[in-house]
């Protein structure tokens, strides 16, 4: 899907990726434990800041605490 891609692709076939990438990695890695879909994660870095992650934070919040009401039922 394009959403996280190597800094360099050597010829040997080995990726490379650079110390700046690790925050989008980390986002991304705790977006997926959020169980959003890589489609929704592509949206949010295409236009990511802090005031998009803390609306997506609350609203992915919401949704938790409607799964666990559900669940405890």
């Amino acid at each position: 899907m394009g959403i996280f891609s190597p800094e360099i692709k050597a010829d040997n076939g080995y990726r490379y990726y650079s110390i700046n990438q690790l925050d989008v990695f980390n986002v991304i890695k705790t977006l997926k434990e959020l169980d959003m879909s890589l489609k929704e994660i592509k949206q949010y870095l295409s236009k990511r800041s802090p005031n998009e992650l803390i609306g997506l934070l609350e609203q992915e919040s919401g949704i938790l605490d409607a799964k666990i009401e559900q669940l405890q039922k």
